[in-house]
């Protein structure tokens, strides 16, 4: 079940054309770690929602 994080990243990333896959490579995590915290199976440490953030800001969605 998609956390409300997880919603706003995959709605973002969407918008993007951005891979959860190129995400992960970027933010330097496995596909399957940043999987599990979009969808509330593992918690999420304030550093990826951080380094979340400034990739989007970085695209220039927020």
């Amino acid at each position: 079940m998609l956390t409300e994080y997880g919603k706003a990243v995959q709605k973002a990333r969407i918008e993007l054309g951005v891979t959860i896959s190129q995400m992960a490579k970027e933010l330097e995590c496995s596909l399957s770690y940043l999987s599990a915290m979009e969808n509330g199976k593992k918690p999420i440490p304030k550093k990826y929602v951080q380094m979340t953030e400034a990739y989007f800001v970085r695209r220039g969605a927020l």
